[in-house]
């Protein structure tokens, strides 16, 4: 463990770190295994606990990349930029919770506050992994990014998806309900659009703002990206959620998890806490398909073909779902991206900002769609 006790009031304005790591793909574990945490004036449980990659906007591994809040550089220093500004007090700690000892170079730059500290909010950044899924039936598809309570402002969320059987996963709408909204004051038009891209392309993208730091390919395996909320923060007075729809659930499997930053005054409630190693390293096996008799060369027929996990996750049964192959492909009830000569699902509905059987505005089934869907189905 590494940890820095500073003095207040003072604000951080530049955190530097340089670790030595093994050589990919090793170094995604261990880059779980660290965790960077901080208190402010002695508070029981931290304002920011997020596995060490993941605080610097990028999992897994460590992938070079420049934003303007924080990256990673070719030479290996990790950089954050957040402006953190305290009170009394502030503890800056890395925690070592695997097996090796590992040699880090930590800095940490701060200068005195502006202005009165009861201006500033306190900086949050929490990790974590299907944290207060809706109860409701009709909310099945939203998955809470970030919900908080008290008076702040949303500033950014890094989101890590491991679908290692692959699909689309980018359809699903970012919503962000604000001081307690029925309806989303924002709602999206889909995940690749709120992190700043399109057609599901697997090409890395680095900018000041929103970036794409990590992509297997084709949708498949691993894919992280980043969007920060500087210049278009969300404030907000009583509560705040950001959802994104997750289309795809953790049987299938595919898996979510975020890091979230955002300010919240003192008397604030941030509800996330620690999350053990287990849980947050570990859970990306690669599969291992066994062949059983009955299935064909690509080892998916009509349920003859199962593959197994090695190591269960959250939400996960044990079983690889096979998947039924057909001439049109079908990602959500949503026809791939052919020509509408050949597709006449897509040229039925496709301009009405491609409507999926379920309704992605409230989650009731669409009979309309349907019935186009299977119509063009069948005519394919």
């Amino acid at each position: 463990m590494v940890a820095d006790q500073l003095a207040g009031p003072r604000a951080i304005t530049l955190i530097r770190a340089k670790v030595d790591l093994p050589a990919a793909p090793a170094d995604r574990d261990v880059l779980r295994e660290l965790a960077l945490q901080i208190r402010w004036e002695g508070e029981t449980s931290p304002s920011v606990w997020v596995p060490f990659g993941d605080f610097f906007g990028t999992a897994p591994g460590a992938n070079p990349y420049r934003a303007f809040p924080c990256g990673l550089t070719e030479d290996g220093w990790w950089y954050a930029n957040w402006y953190m500004p305290f009170g009394q007090s502030a503890e800056v700690k890395v925690i070592n919770e695997g097996k090796v000892d590992r040699k880090l170079k930590l800095e940490i730059y701060h200068e005195p506050l502006p202005g009165e500290v009861a201006q500033f909010g306190r900086f949050h950044a929490k990790w974590h992994r299907d944290q207060f899924l809706p109860a409701e039936p009709e909310r099945a598809i939203d998955w809470p990014m970030l919900k908080t309570t008290g008076r702040g402002r949303f500033v950014g969320v890094m989101l890590h998806i491991w679908s290692p059987r692959g699909g689309w996963w980018g359809e699903g709408d970012e919503k962000f309900f604000v001081d307690g909204e029925k309806f989303p004051s924002t709602f999206g038009t889909g995940s690749e659009d709120y992190f700043g891209y399109a057609w599901s392309s697997p090409t890395l993208f680095f900018h000041p703002l929103h970036n794409q730091t990590f992509n297997s390919g084709n949708c498949k395996g691993h894919i992280s990206v980043n969007r920060f909320h500087i210049a278009d923060q969300i404030p907000f007075q009583k509560s705040f959620e950001a959802d994104i729809e997750k289309y795809y659930a953790n049987a299938k499997p595919a898996f979510y998890a975020s890091t979230v930053y955002w300010y919240l005054a003192p008397d604030g409630r941030d509800p996330y806490q620690v999350v053990p190693v287990a849980e947050r390293a570990n859970y990306y096996v690669q599969p291992v398909v066994q062949k059983v008799p009955g299935s064909d060369r690509r080892g998916s027929t009509k349920g003859a073909c199962q593959d197994r996990r090695q190591s269960a996750g959250p939400g996960y049964d044990g079983l690889w779902r096979p998947v039924e192959r057909r001439r049109t492909s079908v990602v959500d009830g949503c026809p791939a991206r052919r020509s509408a000569r050949t597709c006449p699902a897509r040229r039925s509905y496709w301009p009405v900002r491609c409507l999926s059987p379920t309704d992605q505005s409230t989650g009731l089934r669409n009979r309309a769609a349907m019935a186009r869907w299977e119509e063009a189905r069948r005519s394919d």
